[in-house]
């Protein structure tokens, strides 16, 4: 039996780019809630640094997010992202254990 696969990502924006990291991250999460293996796909502001986001991902199985990371749309949001955020994107991947 297949586990599902948590992605948790740490996102920081430029200074002054925030809105333009939302903006990019609300057409992601509209095409990747569509995609086959999508349980949960959202993204949280921390509330200390602004500038921060926090996306939580829940797939079916490691074949979705491996998939995921194949769309269109993730390719161009990555590639819009590489100009407004501070440094690339601190990304885990996790199975559930306890």
């Amino acid at each position: 039996m297949q586990q599902n696969v948590y992605t948790i990502a740490v996102l920081p924006a430029k200074e002054g780019r925030i809105d333009d990291l939302l903006n990019t991250l609300e057409a992601l999460a509209e095409a990747t809630r569509q995609e086959h293996g999508c349980i949960e796909y959202g993204f949280y502001q921390d509330r200390e640094r602004s500038n921060t986001v926090l996306s939580f991902e829940r797939w079916v199985d490691p074949d979705a997010e491996d998939r995921h990371w194949q769309t269109p749309h993730l390719k161009n949001a990555m590639k819009a992202m590489g100009d407004i955020l501070e440094r690339d994107p601190d990304i885990f991947k996790a199975t559930n254990i306890i």
